[in-house]
């Protein structure tokens, strides 16, 4: 399949997907409420029924970093103005 095919195209950031970052085509409203509707909530499962192409974020894996903690957060903000 060739990206132009796909229906999400979904970040990858080298090592795994990035579920949470997604193009998705406006005709899968349908798809995503009913999936949501049956009380599924697994995003991968509902990608799973589409056509996926994945966005090469292989180069940029710092982009898709968790922050989770007030610690987490301080480190984060200590490298972006190590880095300004």
């Amino acid at each position: 399949m060739s990206p132009e095919d796909a229906e999400i195209a979904v970040a990858h950031d080298g090592e795994r997907m990035q579920p949470v970052f997604a193009l998705l085509r406006c005709d899968l409203l349908d798809s995503i409420l009913a999936f949501l509707g049956s009380g599924q909530r697994k995003i991968d499962r509902w990608y799973a029924r589409h056509r996926n192409a994945l966005a090469d974020f292989s180069d940029r894996p710092e982009t898709f970093l968790n922050v989770n903690t007030p610690a987490e957060r301080a480190t984060l903000e200590e490298r972006i103005e190590a880095n300004a």
